[in-house]
């Protein structure tokens, strides 16, 4: 109870804070809502009992009043439901941009656990499925659905104790019965959104063209058709075993729900056919009870809405918590790179015991030609993330011109820094666009950097042509001279390239180092590498194992001591040689 009153403040104040004057609008619908309620239960009795004593007059004076209350409620109603329905409307874009921009500003390290993922995909359904605004209307329908049952109560007040007691006994049991389909709604919401991930994926495998090659040559049609007919099976099994409960505790709820008709209406006649109720009020308890039981019902319908919507509100409001990569409204301003140095930093992976990185110590000079090389999985491209601000270190402190980079702020730390991943990615934009990542553009920059790169050598495409439109995609090579373009278009002080160039053959690799050092004399750049001859482009190699720093050194000085990278070099070179 105390999760769940905690989400729902949440999101008043959410509401609120975009909206305030929505719950004008509901607080107007809900009191005519109330209104209404009493009006229809109450009128048909006091016209029959102005009817039964020949009293017309008041009986046309009774419907003229009746129908004006109606109509101006009815009106009132559909105009305040519009004002509500454009509020929320306005709300929900604001809350996906906000999803959206959570998703951009949300700490890299973040990104990469399965939980944020699972919470992004609720924080999403949240929005799409309207939880929110759901939450907020079953609340205050809840509320007034209470006025309205503490009033119909009222006009029971004659009715014996007994049958009260009985009908306050089985609407209990009702509730009891409705939180317990709840629990197993909820239940099979978590199970059937398990499966249902199963069958996205594999339903994504068949249509999607990175998989395709594989799948055809493997000739996995089948073995993907057979998987999504198991997860088929698996969620028609889980629907059938829910189903059966539900059947079985919808004809008890049924059966509760008559025999609280019959009990009051039974009652109603006895009083009648004794003389103890008159006409007028026994069509007054008629129209009451129904009204009764829709209540009770709606009490019940709205809390388990709520009690539903709970888990995804929940993780939707943890999404929107995370922490975010780091602002600092005090933030230093750098105006460039002079040096960067790693200082006893240890590093490991959330949910690992051993250290990715393990004392790392290391200086970066403004204007040096760094390659950090060595095994997979020696900890260098985890070495560029901290690098990059996108890890904190578990232990020790990463300096730039001798500030701890955790004082600085994220955007204005990237802002000097170009970066080159491996696993780089070429957007679905225009050759300009996937340059100038949304700034404006120098045509005539951006044309001599494509050219320096010889981008255009075998490809006759403009600058505004739209990748994967009319089949049109670039080659490996071409992918990875776009990305090295857009590193050095952006023109910062620090250029880290991530093993870009694996793509490339040998000779286009070294043409474009080569063009690459020449045209970036003035800047700092770091290169990961397992081509070992682009090494000797550089002023300083970083040999790293097991997250460790083992051997620092220019590469002729690290031939002759013989160590580790002389070996991976003499072995590279071996390789070359022989094939």
């Amino acid at each position: 109870l105390k999760t769940m009153f905690t989400i729902l403040k949440k999101n008043f104040i959410i509401i609120a804070k975009y909206k305030w004057q929505i719950y004008i609008y509901i607080f107007l619908i809900q009191i005519l809502s109330i209104i209404n309620t009493f009006t229809s239960i109450l009128f048909p009795g006091y016209l029959i009992d102005f009817l039964s004593q020949n009293e017309f007059k008041k009986s046309i004076y009774l419907v003229i009043i009746f129908i004006t209350i109606e109509l101006i409620s009815f009106f009132l109603i559909k105009i305040f439901n519009i004002k509500k329905n454009e509020s929320y409307a306005e709300i929900n874009i604001k809350l996906q941009q906000k999803i959206y921009d959570k998703s951009i500003e949300i700490k890299y390290q973040n990104l990469e656990k399965n939980q944020t993922l699972v919470q992004f995909d609720a924080a999403r359904k949240c929005i799409s499925q309207n939880l929110i605004e759901d939450s907020i209307n079953n609340i205050i329908e809840i509320i007034t659905s209470f006025v309205s049952l503490i009033g119909i109560l009222y006009i029971f007040q004659e009715i014996s104790w007994i049958i009260k007691i009985i009908i306050i006994c089985l609407i209990a049991i009702h509730c009891g019965i409705c939180l317990k389909n709840t629990a197993t709604e909820i239940k099979e919401f978590d199970d059937s959104n398990e499966i249902g991930r199963k069958i996205n994926y594999a339903r994504f495998w068949l249509p999607e063209k990175s998989f395709a090659k594989e799948i055809r040559s493997y000739q996995l049609q089948n073995y993907i058709v057979n998987k999504l007919d198991l997860h088929n099976q698996e969620n028609y099994n889980l629907m059938s075993k829910y189903l059966k409960k539900y059947n079985k505790t919808n004809f008890i709820s049924n059966i509760l729900i008559f025999i609280q008709i019959v009990s009051i209406y039974g009652y109603t006649i006895y009083l009648y056919s004794i003389g103890n109720l008159a006409i007028s009020d026994f069509i007054i308890y008629s129209t009451a009870l129904f009204r009764l039981l829709g209540l009770i019902n709606g009490i019940i319908s709205q809390s388990i809405g709520i009690h539903k919507a709970i888990s995804l509100l929940k993780k939707f409001h943890d999404f929107i918590n995370i922490d975010n990569q780091s602002k600092k409204t005090n933030s230093i301003n750098i105006s460039n790179i002079e040096t960067i140095e790693f200082k006893n930093v240890y590093f490991k992976y959330d949910g690992k015991e051993d250290y990715a990185l393990k004392n790392i110590n290391l200086k970066i000079s403004a204007k040096d030609k760094i390659a950090i090389v060595g095994d997979n999985g020696a900890g260098k491209s985890t070495l560029i993330k901290l690098l990059l601000k996108l890890y904190e270190p578990t232990s020790g402190n990463i300096y730039l011109n001798g500030i701890n980079i955790k004082n600085l702020d994220f955007k204005d730390y990237i802002s000097k820094i170009s970066t080159i991943f491996q696993d780089y990615t070429i957007f679905n934009f225009t050759i300009k666009e996937n340059i100038g990542m949304g700034k404006n553009i120098d045509e005539n920059k951006m044309n001599h950097i494509l050219k320096s790169l010889e981008f255009y050598q075998d490809l006759n495409l403009g600058i505004t042509t739209l990748f994967h439109e009319n089949g049109i995609e670039l080659s490996g090579g071409e992918s990875q001279k776009l990305a090295i373009a857009r590193a050095l278009y952006k023109d910062s002080p620090m250029i880290i390239l991530d093993e870009p160039t694996s793509s490339l053959s040998p000779q286009s690799e070294a043409e474009i180092y080569n063009q690459f050092l020449k045209s970036t004399t003035n800047k700092t750049i770091v290169f990961i590498s397992h081509r070992l001859s682009s090494c000797k482009m550089v002023d300083r190699i970083i040999v790293m194992s097991d997250g460790k720093i083992i051997e620092e050194g220019p590469h002729k000085a690290l031939l002759k001591k013989k160590g580790f990278y002389s070996k991976m070099f003499h072995l590279q070179a071996k390789m070359y040689i022989d094939s």
